[in-house]
């Protein structure tokens, strides 16, 4: 049904405006509103309910809810910018041209806006003004490390900025008087293992499936993802090279609510373009390797040099000797072709991040009689550290972890700061003496 144009008057002793509308003779229909879209955004959705206008499914304004705003906005937005799943490694250029998100970020991304909807939810995005929103991050504050906080902060006001452009809300009210910036109590976590503990790990996981992996994990500082991704085509033991070029990566569905329904797992490309690289294949990283492939090759009938302890910490070696017929299925799932991935497990032959993370802390429980949150990326920032503390220049960081700029290379100096100016004051003290004993310009 065609209806005219809604005229609109503001009141001007409340100062609220007013839309009104005569769908068909003898009938008016007005709304009010803070700001004239607003009593829009409200007659529109009156005329619906009334029947005198279409449905138009989800309609995006200020009297759509905070929950079902950010579902549509991931859903017409976000997902429209993730990449093609075949491109595997597609070229630096196409992606920066088109601004493609990886599945990871957008995982990321769909993280962040579910605290915003969750606190929301059913409340209109009309009614979260400025104040609202400063009592939201101060909630948030509270609770989480100011990385997240922060990463909150951005997508929310990303999604505002997306409404006001495409003309869905008329404010953006976190650029609104009243909205107050960020005040982070909490500081960015970027601590990494002690040696202490991994010496301790390293002894945990000695002759168990998880030694190559833990080994590989401290002398590369690659991301789990990262690791789980490894093919043997990836590695170059004739010239000491790791190529990393692929992660595995698991996407999520979520429901009305914004919370997990279902993970689904593929190859995918790195977090970044610079996060594909090619870094130094270490002597005792090779060692391993090989090991783990000569254990692979044969199915661990080559010797109690190579018997592993599984993944629950029980001796293999019972098991490989009942396959030394070869009536029984392989051991592991994975193998030694170029394009077989080199971490398997008894069930797969890939493992994924989260699956290889819990699986090594039901290890350390069963070894040890300890429960505790092993963290693989922890391993990431202790290599980061190292090499900080080491005096890497910071392009080397970023070449060895994959990091897209120094800015996070930055946050490891400024954290050991105090250590590097002592030894950058030792340099110079030393460089200084020797040419002033010497008499050098």
């Amino acid at each position: 049904m065609k209806v005219p144009e809604p005229k609109f008057c503001q009141d001007k002793k409340s100062g609220e405006f007013m839309a009104w509308i005569r769908p068909k003779k003898g009938v008016k229909i007005n709304t009010r509103g803070k700001t004239p879209q607003e009593a829009l955004d409200k007659l529109l959705l009156k005329c619906e309910e009334l029947g005198f206008i279409e449905p138009a499914g989800v309609t995006l304004n200020s009297q759509t809810s905070a929950n079902t705003f950010v579902t549509e906005y991931i859903r017409t937005h976000l997902k429209t910018k993730l990449k093609d799943k075949n491109d595997l490694q597609p070229t630096s250029n196409v992606r920066k041209k088109n601004k493609t998100l990886s599945t990871n970020t957008l995982n990321k991304y769909i993280d962040m806006l579910a605290h915003f909807s969750k606190h929301f939810n059913s409340v209109k995005m009309a009614d979260i003004d400025a104040i609202k929103l400063n009592r939201f991050y101060s909630i948030e504050n509270a609770e989480y490390a100011s990385e997240t906080v922060h990463e909150v902060y951005k997508q929310v006001n990303n999604m505002y900025t997306w409404a006001v452009k495409e003309g869905y809300l008329q404010i953006n009210p976190m650029a609104a008087k009243g909205f107050e910036e960020l005040s982070f109590t909490q500081p960015l976590n970027i601590d990494g293992y002690s040696a202490g503990d991994l010496q301790r790990y390293a002894t945990l996981f000695k002759d168990s499936v998880f030694d190559p992996i833990f080994r590989t994990l401290c002398e590369t500082g690659m991301r789990i993802e990262e690791l789980c991704g490894l093919q043997w085509c990836d590695i170059d033991f004739h010239h000491k090279t790791i190529h990393i070029c692929r992660a595995i990566v698991q996407e999520y569905e979520f429901d009305d609510n914004m919370k997990r329904e279902s993970t689904t797992t593929r190859v995918g490309t790195t977090k970044t373009i610079s996060s594909e690289r090619i870094i130094a294949l270490t002597p005792s990283v090779e060692i391993a390797l090989i090991k783990w492939k000569r254990f692979m090759a044969t199915n661990g009938t080559v010797g109690d040099d190579v018997f592993y302890k599984d993944s629950q910490n029980r001796d293999m070696k019972a098991n490989i000797i009942a396959r030394l017929d070869g009536k029984e299925e392989p051991l592991y799932k994975g193998g030694i072709e170029d394009a077989d991935f080199i971490f398997c497990n008894t069930k797969n032959p890939r493992w994924t991040p989260s699956g290889l993370n819990s699986s090594i802390r039901h290890f350390i429980f069963e070894k040890a009689g300890e429960k505790e949150k092993f963290c693989s990326h922890k391993i990431r920032h202790s290599v980061a550290t190292a090499m900080v503390e080491d005096g890497q220049p910071t392009e080397m960081i970023m070449k060895q972890l994959g990091h897209a700029t120094p800015a996070m290379v930055r946050r490891y100096i400024n954290k050991h700061s105090e250590k590097i100016s002592r030894d950058n004051g030792n340099v110079i003290s030393k460089g200084m003496g020797r040419r002033m004993e010497s008499g050098e310009a």
